[in-house]
């Protein structure tokens, strides 16, 4: 199927600014035809033509393990920017400044993409925790502290926090790299790379959004 590429404004059902006007957001794509049925708030497709953000086309990988069945979206985040490894041990690492505005712009653009999360669970690190307290700031919740997403958190560990949450509900980890994209891979067979404060979100064994930083600041706003 041929695709052709463009720089094209789109405009996200359900996001409006201040000025009740819905948002734009300009970006490199490629469109191609497609019979599927109007989006939800937030996505980017249509019934005549599905929007494909080149940096959010992800690689097709095998995988041996599937959440099969799984209806709720699964949102990752990983941590803010962070100092620099040898600046404190490793746990302690704080956010920069930039690492702070890349999480309160989360915070935002969940907000004003209307995702509302039942539970927010952060990595005990510094770096993560901090991230999911200023992002819960905007969200008006609270993070849990839990310990597996501190490292080696795998699909395994995030099927029985999904199953302990409501089958329509949204669930946001907060958490490190590599983990979060082995995540992705296991759960939807695409490779991704999550940037510092970057976002995936996963529903029904699919990767349904991929949102790098300077994406979530255009979404949130800032």
């Amino acid at each position: 199927m041929a695709t052709t590429s463009a720089t094209s404004a789109i405009f996200l059902d359900g996001m409006w600014s201040s000025r009740r006007s819905p948002l734009a957001i300009r970006v490199k794509a490629r469109w191609r035809s497609s019979s599927r049925s109007l989006p939800s708030a937030g996505s980017a497709t249509s019934s005549r033509v599905v929007f494909e953000p080149m940096s959010m086309q992800p690689q097709i990988m095998n995988s041996g393990y599937r959440l099969a069945g799984v209806a709720r979206t699964l949102w990752l985040l990983r941590h803010g920017d962070a100092e620099p490894h040898g600046a404190r041990s490793d746990f302690d690492r704080r956010l920069t400044a930039r690492g702070e505005l890349q999480s309160r712009a989360a915070g935002l653009a969940f907000v004003r993409l209307g995702v509302r999360f039942e539970r927010v669970f952060s990595s005990p690190r510094v770096r993560a925790l901090d991230t999911a307290r200023l992002v819960c700031t905007e969200l008006a919740l609270e993070p849990i502290v839990h310990a597996p997403l501190g490292g080696g958190f795998d699909e395994r560990d995030a099927a029985e926090l999904v199953a302990t949450t409501d089958a329509r509900a949204a669930l946001l980890l907060v958490g490190h790299e590599p983990d979060l994209s082995h995540l992705v891979a296991a759960m939807t067979g695409a490779r991704v790379e999550m940037k510092k404060g970057g976002i995936a979100a996963i529903r029904g064994g699919r990767l349904v959004e991929l949102l790098r930083p300077g994406e979530i600041e255009l979404v949130a706003g800032l």
